[in-house]
């Protein structure tokens, strides 16, 4: 009797690592994951603050935000002080946002308000973003 359990113990296991569990003996590979559209403002930004991308359609395209311009100041934080996350808060609460700009030696003041992707992925449509460059 203690043969067969023996037995059925030893065939149990050697069927769990031929099997291997259903788990794959391949690497990792990343997950991607489907995002929700994500209300966005349309740009991309330098470290320096200039607009190097306006997503057409955008808010930011709507409110004439243009690529070349330098963002002083947002919600009269200097840019350099202004972090992502409070972009995104007011992003987020779809609250506008407000820019002073400048632009062939003027300063101008414009209210952007978010709108939704059209990629729909909260990311710029076909526009690689470097991870030192801001994307709202």
């Amino acid at each position: 009797m203690q043969r067969i359990y023996l037995r059925f113990w030893l065939m149990a296991f050697m069927l769990v690592m031929l099997v291997g569990c259903g788990v794959e003996n391949t690497p990792a590979q990343p997950t991607i994951f489907s995002l929700a559209p994500a209300p966005v403002l349309g740009i991309v930004l330098d470290e320096q603050g200039i607009v190097v991308t306006v997503e057409p359609h955008s808010g930011a395209a709507k409110a004439d935000l243009r690529v070349g311009d330098q963002v002083l100041t947002v919600h009269d934080q200097a840019f350099k002080n202004v972090s992502n996350q409070q972009v995104r808060t007011s992003i987020d609460r779809s609250q506008p946002i407000t820019f002073t700009i400048q632009r062939g030696g003027q300063e101008i003041t414009l209210i952007v308000t978010a709108s939704y992707s059209q990629g729909g992925s909260g990311q710029a449509t076909g526009t690689p973003v470097p991870n030192n460059y801001r994307y709202w």
